[in-house]
């Protein structure tokens, strides 16, 4: 047989075709019939002629209906001769005319035709299969594809991307062995025959959504489906794919390839339609912060020229901005023309005017909700360009700003909060704005800090200035930005305004607090001469100072305290207001509780001038601190002296100051003490009146004379009662707070 000529080989095919149907008419099944599996196994015969005559054999009992085609198909593509024949021409072509054979029969009985084949699951597409276990093949397969797609016969054409759409997924989209050469060529297939199908769009978009490593091969993909697109102006297209291109454009970027192909395209497209300008400039200006310096300029020269077409966002162009700010700074002759490019984006920026909204036409395009599962970048983009169509509405931007979670901050977010900063918005959304930057991590504040730095040399307003100044420290979660930070703060220690002098501490505190070991900034900070300061700067100077020992009291105490003890004592000193005092007192009170100093030396400091005090703000917090001696355990005899002193002075607060927050402040310190520490002699007078011995204290003419203070070692219920009397209405109820305290405490023990 494979020495025969083909005419021969036809013959001997024919004979074994008509066996088998006659033997299928007389009611034999095909696995029985012997001619049947003679002829399937020429189907796998070495020699073409023989293969190919023998599956035009399948073929014609298919079309005489002796055969059914998934029979055909389960015997040829299940066969154990498909991994190991040398030739299967013939079995490809074979598997593709029983598929159009189907779609015609369909056709016929439903007017409609559905694929009924699966990449993974039965009944597995036919090519699938060919594919997966011959990969070499796929030249032949393509041809194939390629001649349904044009087929002649307008039911096949029409109905071919049903027929093939999973293998174009199987080859485009999954896992497989097939070489580059086959998803290149397949990929041209679809553009060229299905260009304004869905399909298009969604391989593309499965390619960026999933392995990014592979974008010189996105790259490719796409630069010849936007040239198709704009080859045949295909408008809808035209309007979506800038977005794609922005996406593949920052990843070859994070790859260091170069975007310049991209960028050429991206021009092309943008220049056609203008409803993504704003959105495009938001996605290309994110890209600008990791473009690597030798593809800059390229980058910079395609945002001028979409500037120079006035269809962008007031937001969008400040995005762009506050990107190139960095690079404003370089002065390498190297870099000579890229910084003449941004300096005229930012000329371009200072005289923009708001455009109207082009988003709700890209938004309506049929195509946007297949481009945006490309990437979570196009997601913020989009929601970042209506929010800036909204310029007029701040307040809908100030919501948007306090209510983002940590969590959800993405680098657009970042950059679009900067653009509010420097782009001439109100006060309080640049405010705002501010804030929200200062949430961010350590990735972003060298980039931060520049923008507000720039936008700081030319501010005017007082409270603006100071809202970004605060931020300033914030930027020390990148070490490298310290020096920079440092120098601020030694400018605004050495600046003739006071008010920038006292902000310079508060700026230590947060440097400090963020970065350890800049504890010798803050100290310096301090310790500032007063020399030259009004009486008024001196003031809010020891507020300030006040506030900064609390604050370092609060957070280490154990380890700053002792040093900052003679600094809060001479505010307490010096200070004739309340606000210094009351802070100083509250850093002392911290100190006490965490035991880095002693209370009862506080008292013999403090008591001299503190028990003549009138303030009672002031007075308040020393209460509360001298309350620290009530919980010191078994104090010694000078020591119980101290205590006494403190009691009595208490005491005395009670029955004579003028303020109910004293005499309420004194009560609850002296509730701290134990009933048994309170010796009689420390009430005042008219708490102790009519005291008497007890009979068994009084049994004779020389005990009876005795002061019962001098020797009752308890306080008699009636001095309670005669302390309920004589005190202020206004503070009863905390004096019956105190002795409900002591009764408990003696009930207890």
């Amino acid at each position: 047989m494979d020495k025969k000529g083909p005419c021969s080989i036809f013959k001997f095919v024919s004979k074994l075709v008509s066996s088998i149907e006659k033997q299928v008419k007389n009611g034999f099944e095909t696995k029985r019939i012997k001619e049947m599996s003679l002829l399937y196994n020429f189907c796998w015969n070495e020699n073409p002629v023989v293969s190919v005559t023998a599956c035009q054999g399948i073929t014609l009992l298919v079309q005489n209906k002796s055969l059914t085609i998934s029979e055909a198909m389960s015997t040829l593509i299940t066969s154990s001769s498909l991994l190991s024949a040398e030739n299967i021409s013939g079995i490809i072509n074979t598997l593709i005319n029983l598929m159009l054979i189907q779609i015609r029969a369909e056709l016929f009985d439903k007017q409609v035709y559905t694929c009924p084949y699966k990449t993974q699951t039965y009944p597995l597409h036919p090519i699938v299969v060919i594919l997966k276990q011959r990969p070499l093949m796929w030249r032949d397969v393509l041809n194939h594809m390629n001649a349904i797609c044009q087929h002649s016969d307008k039911e096949i054409s029409n109905n071919s991307l049903k027929l093939l759409r999973i293998v174009f997924q199987f080859v485009l989209q999954e896992k497989n062995n097939l070489p580059k050469d086959c998803n290149n060529q397949v990929w041209n297939l679809i553009v060229n025959f299905f260009l304004e199908d869905d399909l298009v769009l969604e391989i593309m978009t499965s390619f960026l959504s999933g392995n990014g490593s592979q974008i010189l091969e996105m790259d490719y993909y796409l630069s010849v489906l936007c040239e198709a697109v704009i080859r045949k102006n295909i408008d809808e297209m035209i309007g979506v794919l800038p977005l794609l291109v922005c996406i593949v454009i920052h990843r070859l970027l994070q790859f260091s390839y170069t975007p310049q192909s991209a960028l050429i395209i991206l021009k092309k497209l943008t220049s056609l339609s203008i409803c993504s300008h704003s959105t495009v400039l938001m996605l290309i200006s994110h890209s600008l912060t990791i473009c690597a310096a030798v593809y800059l300029k390229h980058l910079l020269d395609f945002c001028l020229w979409l500037l120079q077409q006035g269809q962008c966002t007031l937001d969008s162009i400040w995005m762009c901005v506050s990107a190139v700010l960095p690079w404003l700074v370089v002065s390498s002759s190297q870099m000579q023309e890229t910084v003449e490019t941004a300096t005229k984006i930012v000329s371009i920026a200072k005289s923009a005017k708001t455009k109207p909204s082009h988003l709700s036409s890209l938004i309506c395009n049929r195509f946007f909700p297949l481009v945006m599962s490309a990437d979570q970048r196009l997601v913020v983009a989009l929601h970042l360009t209506k929010l800036s169509e909204t310029n007029n509405e701040e307040l809908k931007s100030i919501l948007w700003l306090e209510t983002r979670s940590i969590e959800s901050f993405e680098e657009l977010h970042i950059q679009y909060a900067t653009s509010l900063i420097i782009g001439g918005r109100q006060k309080y959304l640049k405010l705002a704005a501010v804030s929200f930057l200062s949430k961010c991590n350590s990735k972003f504040s060298t980039h931060n800090l520049t923008v507000i730095l720039y936008q700081l040399a030319k501010e005017r307003i007082p409270e603006m200035q100071l809202g970004l100044l605060n931020y300033i420290p914030t930027a020390a979660l990148d070490k490298e930005n310290i020096p920079v930070i440092i120098s601020v703060i030694e400018a605004l220690r050495c600046s003739k305004n006071n008010v920038l002098k006292l902000f310079s501490v508060k700026l230590s505190l947060k440097l400090w607090i963020i970065q350890e070991h800049r504890y010798t900034t803050l100290l310096e900070q301090l310790f500032q001469n007063l020399q030259y300061l009004t009486e008024e700067d001196i003031y809010e100077f020891n507020v300030v100072v006040a506030a900064t020992c609390k604050e370092i009291c609060n957070l280490e105490p154990q380890k700053h305290g002792k040093e900052l003890v003679m600094q809060i004592s001479e505010i307490i000193s010096r200070c004739k207001t309340c606000i210094p005092c009351v802070l100083a007192l509250n850093a002392l009170i911290i100190l006490c509780k965490e035991g880095v100093i002693d209370v009862y030396s506080v008292w013999k400091h403090l008591a001299p001038k503190m028990c003549k005090d009138k303030r009672p703000t002031v007075l308040d917090r020393f209460c509360e601190l001298v309350g620290y001696i009530a919980i010191m355990a078994n104090p010694s005899a000078d020591k119980m002296d101290v205590l006494i002193h403190v009691v009595t002075w208490l005491w005395q607060n009670v029955v004579s100051s003028p303020h109910i927050l004293v005499v309420r402040s004194s009560l609850k310190t002296l509730s701290k003490f134990k009933v048994g520490q309170i010796p009689i002699k420390s009430l005042p007078e008219c708490f102790r009146k009519n005291i008497k011995l007890p009979p068994e204290m009084a049994r004779t003419p020389e005990e009876a004379v005795r002061k019962p203070e001098d020797i009752l070692p308890f306080i008699p219920g009636i001095c309670w009662l005669q302390m309920l009397q004589h005190i202020q209405i206004e503070a009863r109820e905390s004096a019956v707070e105190t002795i409900d305290s002591w009764l408990s405490a003696e009930l207890l023990t």
